[in-house]
């Protein structure tokens, strides 16, 4: 029997056209590795009166979780977003723009993806998946992406799709992203940061909807939550950290940017929001340099009228 090599467990998606009926993947992902899917799934332990043992146990409704790693990707960046935030609003012509707002006080809709992991001998599908949290990360040395995505109970032992094409493998460098303050307007005026590590964070978007019908081992629907958003940026202490520094005190409402903007044009991200400071400023040492690292906490701008807006610029049409 031969070993199952990590090195050659791929990861392919496919978008689902009904959300939770799986289709065959479409899109193979190059960059990013992923850990799983494993199965979650509670057990409820029956303990015997009069002894010291369980006796009986009770299976319940099941999901699965599957962690993905690795280098930013203006390609794999798609999929994760419109399954995280909303459905983009898509613009152009071999060029790209996908624009990601969630509505404050409307409903959203994302898509969903049939993901599968293997190689040619073995392999597990997931479907309905959806991505609850993920994270963008950037330093001086590299900008990061990790993800969770979450399904229905993955199915073992399938036959992974052959020859789905190949995602975007434009990957963002350390030396192609930057941060930047601004008051909030519907035109902000941005004041660039000397920033030397940043991370941005968004959680609890979505979570599986569980219901009574004894048909179903799994969810059969997700509900839409008020997520957790932040960006951590660490910059240099100077006059403007300090007069960042100062906005907790105010609790002023304003605006943050961060950018990923390629050297292979026309790739890009910019992640607008809204924020305040709620959390402690701490210092710290960069490279032997004075710094702070301030928690920007998303809040919404009603001057603004979001307070998220994400926008991918790259050379795909569509999930």
């Amino acid at each position: 029997m031969a070993t199952r090599a990590e090195v050659l467990q791929g990861l392919q998606v496919g978008k689902e056209s009904t959300a939770g009926t799986a289709v065959a993947a479409s899109k193979i992902f190059r960059v990013l590795r992923p850990t799983g899917p494993a199965v979650v799934r509670p057990v409820e332990e029956v303990v015997a009166t009069g002894g010291l043992a369980p006796v009986a146990s009770v299976i319940g409704k099941g999901h699965s979780v599957a962690q993905l790693e690795g280098r930013f990707a203006f390609g794999d960046a798609l999929w994760l977003l419109g399954t995280h935030f909303k459905q983009p609003a898509t613009t152009g012509s071999s060029t790209y723009t996908h624009v990601f707002t969630p509505a404050f006080g409307a409903a959203n809709v994302i898509d969903t993806l049939t993901v599968e992991v293997g190689d040619g001998t073995n392999a597990e599908k997931m479907a309905y998946a959806f991505c609850p949290e993920f994270r963008i990360g950037a330093d001086m040395l590299r900008t990061t992406l990790q993800a969770t995505l979450m399904g229905r109970p993955q199915t073992e032992g399938v036959t992974i799709t052959a020859s789905p094409t190949e995602v975007l493998n434009i990957v963002g460098g350390c030396n192609e992203w930057d941060f930047a303050d601004a008051a909030e307007s519907g035109s902000p005026s941005w004041t660039a940061m000397r920033a030397l590590a940043l991370e941005f964070t968004s959680s609890g978007r979505w979570g599986p909807l569980f219901t009574s019908e004894a048909s179903q081992d799994s969810f059969t629907d997700l509900t839409e939550m008020a997520p957790e958003i932040s960006m951590n940026v660490t910059v240099e202490h100077t006059a403007n950290a300090r007069t960042l520094i100062g906005y907790k005190t105010t609790q002023a409402t304003r605006m943050a940017r961060f950018r990923i903007v390629s050297a292979t044009s026309p790739h890009s991200l910019e992640i607008q929001m809204c924020y305040r400071i709620t959390g402690n400023v701490t210092p710290v040492t960069e490279q032997g340099v004075k710094c702070v690292r301030v928690p920007l906490k998303c809040f919404y701008g009603s001057t603004a009228a979001f307070f998220c807006k994400t926008t991918l610029i790259n050379t795909i049409s569509a999930l």
